[in-house]
């Protein structure tokens, strides 16, 4: 997919699940970084194709640091639930804890949204499962920069916001009944 299809489809996502826009713009940031660290390691374009959707694309990395993040957090109460977790630790002092915290919690959120690109990135080619350099094959619903991809994730991400909200809900309430009454 493309860093733009990444970034609106995982920003939505996250929206939907946490109703943050904090959370969603940081996990939008981080939807990017598999691809990103690519660039960093691979001087050429040649070397990036060569090593693209290797070691990067594994989700084993990310989601062991995901999980031990949430559960450090949530085992301990730390977990923010929405951006205004900020002020419960910074009310009395800033301290060198409050700041690991809150950048725990921004770091969980940012590889949120790198499991989201590889989730994303499966649905247009191969990624490493058992191996990070072994590909295995899913089910392609596209190719990449393809009308289809935009229509898809650009189409998904609409449906995601109108159906995460609740002026969505109703929306889709009443066009169901619209529609059963139309074919009545």
């Amino acid at each position: 997919m493309t860093w733009k299809s990444h970034r609106i489809l995982t920003a939505t996502s996250v929206f939907a699940i946490t109703h943050s826009y904090v959370f969603a713009f940081i996990a939008m940031c981080g939807s990017i970084f598999p691809d990103k660290i690519e660039y960093l390691f691979y001087a050429t374009e040649t070397e990036w194709k060569k090593h693209h959707r290797t070691l990067s694309h594994w989700f084993v990395p990310y989601a062991v640091f995901c999980l031990s993040a949430y559960w450090f957090l949530y085992y301990h109460h730390l977990l923010m639930k929405n951006i205004a977790g900020i002020d419960f630790f910074i009310a009395e002092k800033v301290s060198i804890w409050a700041i690991f915290i809150i950048i725990l919690n921004f770091a969980f959120w940012y590889f949120i949204g790198a499991l989201f690109h590889l989730a994303e990135d499966a649905f247009c080619g191969g990624l490493p499962v058992l191996s990070p350099n072994r590909r295995m094959k899913f089910i392609r619903l596209f190719y990449v920069r393809t009308t289809r991809e935009f229509f898809i994730s650009y189409g998904l991400s609409v449906i995601i916001i109108i159906y995460s909200t609740n002026s969505g809900k109703m929306l889709l309430y009443w066009l169901k009944h619209l529609m059963y009454g139309v074919m009545r």
